[in-house]
């Protein structure tokens, strides 16, 4: 149950619902791209609570989970499970600290290795790295699942350059430039989708936010190279 526990949790980061109706291109271009990263430019520095639901292959829902996010860029990162088991995933940019307190276990791994082509690289990553790391569409049909459609509603479409990729695509939801969902759909067909609200745009994040001391008495997992430093 905890290894099963801890793949969904992070299924954010590795690999969220295959939405109907969406006019679709094998390819990204290069304005779906320029507008893409313009809006992730101004994302210097984003925090949220959010509900993430995951769905198997038929559609159930497997896990719903809360918690709330921060991400300040370039590579400050704080993923914070708080239901229904808690977990906290942060680094101040060199060391990605991924802590389980119910396991008393932390594990160390280089940030840039474990965010590399990840979803999460979206948010705290470089926008001008998404273009060389997926094909992007801007879709010209919202998908029926988005609430409260509106006018300044618009959706893109990630699919990873990478052959080998863990996922299969990602749908990036904006509302009058405000991220407000995720969808992840991963290689192996199940389905998560992170929704934010309370969101907060470039309104000062404490450089403490980042911060992870190790509790005593924990299991410390990691490469020697990242334990090291």
């Amino acid at each position: 149950m905890s290894r099963y526990r801890r793949a969904c949790i992070k299924q954010f980061f590795v690999s969220l619902l295959l939405v109907a109706g969406l006019s679709f291109s094998s390819h990204g271009d290069e304005l779906s791209a320029h507008k893409l990263i313009e809006q992730l430019s101004r994302l210097q520095e984003f925090s949220a609570s959010f509900t993430q639901t995951i769905y198997g292959s038929a559609i159930e829902v497997l896990q719903v989970s809360d918690g709330d996010i921060a991400i300040v860029r370039p590579l400050k990162f704080r993923w914070h499970l708080s239901t229904p088991y808690e977990q906290l995933i942060v680094t101040a940019g060199k060391v990605l600290y991924i802590y389980d307190p119910d396991l008393e276990q932390v594990q160390l791994r280089d940030t840039r290795e474990a965010l590399s082509g990840t979803p999460a690289l979206l948010l705290a990553g470089d926008p001008k790295e998404v273009a060389d790391l997926f094909d992007i569409l801007l879709l010209d049909t919202l998908p029926e699942t988005l609430e409260n459609q509106a006018e300044g509603d618009v959706v893109y479409s990630l699919r990873p350059k990478q052959q080998d990729s863990l996922f299969s695509d990602i749908r990036f939801f904006f509302h009058n430039d405000m991220p407000i969902s995720i969808e992840i759909r991963d290689a192996l067909g199940h389905l998560t989708r992170v929704d934010f609200f309370d969101l907060k745009l470039n309104a000062g994040i404490p450089e403490k936010t980042f911060l992870f001391e190790i509790p005593n008495g924990v299991d410390v997992i990691g490469d020697a190279k990242v334990t090291a430093s």
